[in-house]
């Protein structure tokens, strides 16, 4: 199972070059994907401008966003700005979506909420045609760099096992990035993997999760969790401080169980700001 880490994006007040410097010492400490998270309304750095300046620091480690919440942005901008990253990355980047749920967010860039399900379906359609050289509008020369592998890979995450959007993910997708235990998202990976031989896709989705974790720094680690979810889903935000691993023995408990239940890859989340966090991880599971 490959190994990544999301570096602490949330965390209030983070420095950007503590950021990047997270992303470096995962390349040089083996890891195989550094990812960010994507909030509007919240004190982060903006994702795709933080992986651009970690892609220009490393040379061999994937890139994803984990996730960008699609709906808050506008496709054709968004398009171009995927396809940049994958080619300045050489190819190394994967866009990871979901379709968002905090009203502040989609309030913040003037979108709307209540229709984001429509709008994302579009916008995934209009953003492969822009990739494989549609023109931005009618008579005007196509705006995006072709992206290395012809289209920029997706992985989309969800908590639902609607049908529909399993279509989504079988239609437009190249993985499912999964928040709960095995056993809590394994109908959503039924419904993707039904949806996939319907629509008739060769091989298999590729299976994503993650865990925050902490190892020396607990007290920090859990504060900062427990204010990014916030008055929004603070049930989420204890019951993910409460899971999250903070021993070598429990990081390695997590790989186990992940690793069992046939997931392709795991990321690690940082929720404290030293990057030292990173070294620590890597002599545990590496």
């Amino acid at each position: 199972m490959k190994i990544g880490v999301t570096i602490p994006n949330a965390v209030p007040g983070i420095d950007g070059r503590t950021l990047v410097e997270w992303g470096v010492r995962a390349e040089a400490s083996g890891f195989e994907m550094v990812s960010s998270i994507d909030r509007v309304a919240y004190p982060t750095h903006e994702q795709l401008v933080t992986l651009a300046a970690i892609a220009s620091r490393t040379e061999r480690i994937r890139l994803m966003t984990s996730t960008l919440l699609a709906p808050t942005r506008e496709p054709t901008l968004l398009a171009k700005q995927a396809a940049t990253l994958d080619e300045i990355s050489d190819g190394r980047f994967v866009l990871g979506l979901s379709v968002g749920m905090r009203a502040d967010d989609f309030a913040a860039t003037g979108m709307r909420l209540e229709d984001r399900g429509r709008r994302y379906d579009a916008m995934l359609e209009r953003m492969h045609a822009l990739w494989a050289g549609g023109p931005a509008v009618d008579g005007s020369r196509e705006p995006c760099p072709r992206p290395k592998r012809g289209r920029v890979p997706i992985y989309f995450g969800t908590m639902s096992a609607k049908p529909a959007i399993a279509r989504r993910i079988a239609r437009w997708g190249d993985g499912y990035l999964s928040v709960g235990a095995p056993d809590s998202v394994a109908p959503i990976i039924e419904s993707i993997r039904k949806a996939w031989a319907e629509q008739g896709r060769d091989g298999a989705p590729q299976l994503v999760s993650a865990s925050y974790f902490s190892l020396g720094c607990d007290e920090e680690a859990e504060r900062n969790i427990l204010d990014y979810y916030g008055d929004f889903l603070p049930a989420l935000g204890r019951a993910a401080a409460a899971a999250m691993p903070r021993t070598p023995d429990a990081i390695r408990n997590v790989l186990r169980i992940y690793e069992d239940a046939g997931f392709d890859e795991f990321l690690f989340s940082g929720a404290a700001a030293d990057p030292d966090q990173v070294e620590r991880l890597a002599e545990v599971v590496l």
